[in-house]
């Protein structure tokens, strides 16, 4: 796969990057406290300048969010991976995977952070070994009212 542009499908916005794969989409999301956090994503690559999916047969991919970047000490505000099902790859051969967080992941008690942000990213592993940043960007925590 060459190094080239991606496209990642965010839900029924596409969100595109004309940042080598393996760079992250810039995506800001809002996370409502304690709610599922439910998306779906596509990713394409440009092989010979028309987009395709990139084929996720054999990958894994991680998400987490967190209240600062670069932060390995700092407590993980919601995540989710393949290996814990919170991700699903529903259509490996079309890139096509969902970011699914269930509500007792996201009502962070105790852990939301004082301005109500973070940031998050997602990485996906293809199964040749090559890691790729797929996306990220800030996430804003609306909080609770409603018990």
């Amino acid at each position: 796969m060459a190094d080239v542009t991606v496209e990642l499908r965010f839900s029924e916005a596409i969100i595109f990057t004309a940042a080598p794969l393996g760079h992250p989409a810039e995506l800001d999301v809002v996370v409502p406290q304690g709610a599922t956090f439910r998306r779906d994503f596509e990713l394409k690559s440009d092989e010979s300048g028309t987009m395709v999916p990139v084929d996720l047969t054999g990958a894994t991919i991680a998400m987490q969010a967190r209240a600062k970047p670069a932060d390995t000490g700092a407590v993980v505000l919601f995540g989710g991976s393949t290996t814990d099902s919170k991700i699903t790859i529903t259509d490996a051969a079309n890139g096509l995977f969902t970011v699914d967080i269930p509500p007792a992941d996201t009502l962070m008690p105790g852990i939301v952070p004082k301005n109500d942000a973070g940031v998050w990213d997602l990485f996906v592993t293809l199964a040749s070994g090559k890691k790729l940043s797929a996306a990220g960007g800030a996430v804003r925590i609306v909080r609770r009212v409603t018990v």
